[in-house]
Order: structure tokens, then C-alpha cells, then sequence
């Protein structure tokens, strides 16, 4: 993260100043959930329960932690109950701002043509407990999901139950890879100087025998 510190001249005797947080977390959240037995909320039409069209909106608190900022809204699957989102690819910049443990909110809507879409409720967690919710292997059936640990969708003053969302894949991509790069390089252990050289051993002098004293 980068903070930039703006200055705007308000009056010749006013300076706002602004400070100006730029996020540089590198990496994604590749993400794709699935709806399951949500509640209608479109009614009976013609004696047939109308299944509605599900969207879900993505929300990160704010910096203040008094609102959220939509950062994501996927595409709605028409018609039905079990809708299997489309993979949703965000930047942590973005999503988080680099912190995992952010909470953010999870919002699914009826999509209607005339804009006023319904609301078929929501929950709470982060980059961090989705990664820890997803269970499905690639190699798995979609409709065998296990619910253990599915997020249960509310709605209301009184938390009424609207259904459940299944984590199929929440992996982060480029973080990793990052990290590595930058590692810094191991540090070469300090060389140490040689061993002084003992000088070379030299032979010891030849010792000369005194010649013997003859008396006269």
C-alpha cells in the first residue's frame, strides 16, 4: 500500500488536505458459488410457482467500517432455484484491499427486467473464510457439494432462512508466484580468512663432537 498526501486550496486561508491510500496488493480471488433450494420470492403464477432469476453482489466494508462498497455484481441464471454462478475472477486490490480477514458482505437478488430487484437475502465472511468454506473437487459432481459447510442465506429483522450457498472454488492466483519473487536472496555465509600458514620447518643446525684432548 501507497498513501499520497494531497492538498487542495479551499480559501487563501483554508488548505484541505487528503490523504490518498493506493493499494498494490498483487494477485486474484477466482471464485464460483452456487445457490441451493433458495426460497422463491416471485409467488404463484397461473397455479405454478414462478422461480426466480438469482444474482449475487459482492460488498467490502468501507474504510470508515460504517457502509459497504459494491465491488462485484456476477450475471443472473434465469429460472431457477440452484443457480451455479459464473466464476467471478476480482483483484485483491480491489476486493479486500489487501486485508483477507475484511469483511464482506454477500448479497443475492431476483433479477427483474424493471430494475426493482428483490432481495433473497445474504451473509457475511471474508477472502480468508471463503478459502477456508471451500469442499468440491473438480473431480466431484456439482449437485453432490457437501453442505458442512455452506453459508445459510437470511433476510430481514427476524434472520429468516432463504437458502444456502456452496463454495465450489475460492482459490487466490499470483500470490504465490509474488511472495517468491520477492524473497529476498539467501545470504552467502561471511568468508572466513585462511589459516595463517605456520612457516616451514627448517632442519636444525648439524651438532659438531668436540675432538678429544690427548695429554702430552
Amino acid at each position: 500500500r501507497s498513501d499520497n498526501i494531497l492538498m487542495f486550496l479551499c480559501s487563501p486561508f483554508v488548505s484541505l488536505f487528503v490523504k490518498v491510500q493506493k493499494y498494490e496488493e498483487k494477485g486474484t480471488l477466482h471464485l464460483q458459488m452456487k445457490g441451493t433450494q433458495l426460497k422463491s420470492t416471485e409467488g404463484l403464477g397461473l397455479g405454478i410457482l414462478v422461480k426466480p432469476d438469482p444474482y449475487f453482489e459482492l460488498h467490502r466494508l468501507t474504510i470508515d467500517r460504517k457502509g459497504w462498497d459494491l465491488v462485484h455484481r456476477s450475471p443472473p441464471v434465469r429460472n431457477t432455484l440452484d443457480p451455479v454462478w459464473a466464476e467471478a475472477v476480482i483483484d485483491l486490490g480491489t476486493l479486500c484491499r489487501g486485508d483477507m480477514n475484511l469483511p464482506l458482505r454477500i448479497k443475492v437478488f431476483d433479477h427483474e427486467k424493471n430494475g426493482k430487484h428483490v432481495d433473497m437475502g445474504e451473509f457475511q465472511s471474508s477472502v480468508n473464510g471463503l478459502l477456508a468454506s471451500k469442499n468440491f473437487s473438480a473431480t466431484q459432481d456439482i449437485n453432490q457439494a457437501d453442505l458442512a459447510s455452506a453459508f445459510t442465506l437470511r433476510i430481514g429483522k427476524n434472520k429468516k432462512e432463504m437458502g444456502q450457498v456452496v463454495v465450489l472454488r475460492a482459490d487466490l492466483i499470483g500470490m504465490e508466484t509474488v511472495a517468491r519473487s520477492q524473497d529476498p536472496a539467501p545470504s552467502e555465509p561471511p568468508k572466513q580468512d585462511p589459516a595463517p600458514s605456520e612457516p616451514p620447518k627448517q632442519d636444525p643446525a648439524p651438532t659438531i663432537a668436540a675432538a678429544p684432548i690427548v695429554p702430552e
